[in-house]
């Protein structure tokens, strides 16, 4: 438990996120609120409070499954263990060049459409762009240099 006198002006939200942090272990996390300013603690007080009511057994349970991720990793094990990779065979190729077939597109998107449900999109993780001279993740990187939209946003647009 954190004590009020601990940290001066803390509002009873959050007091409740520094509770929760440090029931699991995370008061590092609170450690200098105080010299933060309102708007900063106000946005850390909302986060911590929506992964306690978003995270099924909240901040805890989120906690106590890192260290069981960790602790797998460490003996080696692999959370794909089991699950094989393929590529999808294509059965028709829509030729946009071609007006005959571009008529059976809209069947085509109505099929992916019922099928989106049972789809994965991975986005390689690059990690940081520091060798490219950029001080945030690759996907957040401008994807163009007119309008500067990142190419994560312009990936989700293209999806």
């Amino acid at each position: 438990k954190i004590n009020k006198m601990d940290i001066k002006y803390i509002s009873d939200d959050e007091k409740k996120a520094c509770d929760l942090l440090a029931k699991a272990n995370q008061s590092h996390c609170f450690a200098n609120l105080e010299k933060h300013s309102n708007e900063e603690r106000a946005k850390f007080t909302e986060q911590v409070l929506r992964l306690e009511s978003t995270y099924p057994g909240g901040i805890e349970a989120y906690y106590q499954n890192c260290l069981e991720c960790l602790k797998k990793s460490q003996e080696g094990a692999s959370p794909f263990e089991g699950f094989k990779p393929v590529v999808p065979v294509l059965n028709e190729t829509v030729e946009f060049e071609n007006k005959d077939k571009f008529e059976h597109t809209d069947s085509l998107e109505a099929l992916g459409m019922e099928e989106l449900k049972y789809t994965v999109f991975v986005l390689i993780a690059g990690g940081l762009g520091e060798r490219l001279g950029y001080p945030g993740i690759k996907v957040q990187m401008p994807f163009e240099l007119v309008s500067e939209e990142c190419f994560l946003n312009y990936y989700i647009d293209y999806l």
